[in-house]
């Protein structure tokens, strides 16, 4: 799952729940739902792509782009992520491990994502570290994460 997040964000996400039934009640009704990032929720929200090495070289993908993200979570595991418009749809299935979610696409990548929750706001920081975007424009990738930010809806 390593290209996971990054094909997402750098093809214009997009993402919606799966068909496949997971396990019961492996998803907590707090956690449960549908999530949005929008232009309307900034700056609280965002869906970004951000450099390790300096995290204030970051690109937000709402605020840039203009773009919604949609993430949608049931309490059997199935999950999406959204962006309408982008042309690009991640599903499969997830579960709570701690403070962390483990997300399993239909092509058997997987991914785990820290998640916070504060009020009604859930935010994801994905582990998996791609080099798939080119900050500072040497021709080189730079080894970076997605940090999502959404709101309840």
């Amino acid at each position: 799952m390593r290209y996971f997040v990054a094909a997402l964000a750098l093809a214009s996400m997009t993402t919606a729940c799966s068909d496949t039934a997971g396990p019961a009640a492996v998803i907590s009704d707090e956690l449960a739902g549908t999530w949005e990032a929008a232009e309307h929720c900034l700056p609280e929200c965002g869906f970004t792509l951000q450099r390790l090495d300096n995290p204030a070289d970051s690109i937000n993908f709402v605020s840039s782009l203009m773009q919604t993200f949609v993430f949608t979570l049931t309490t059997s595991g199935r999950f999406g992520l959204t962006a309408p418009g982008g042309g690009t749809t991640i599903r499969g299935e997830a579960y709570m491990e701690g403070g962390t979610l483990i997300f399993r696409d239909q092509a058997g990548a997987q991914d785990t994502a820290d998640y916070a929750l504060t009020g009604r706001y859930l935010g994801l920081t994905f582990r998996t570290v791609t080099s798939s975007f080119d900050f500072d424009g040497d021709g080189v990738g730079d080894p970076s994460i997605v940090r999502a930010r959404f709101e309840k809806q």
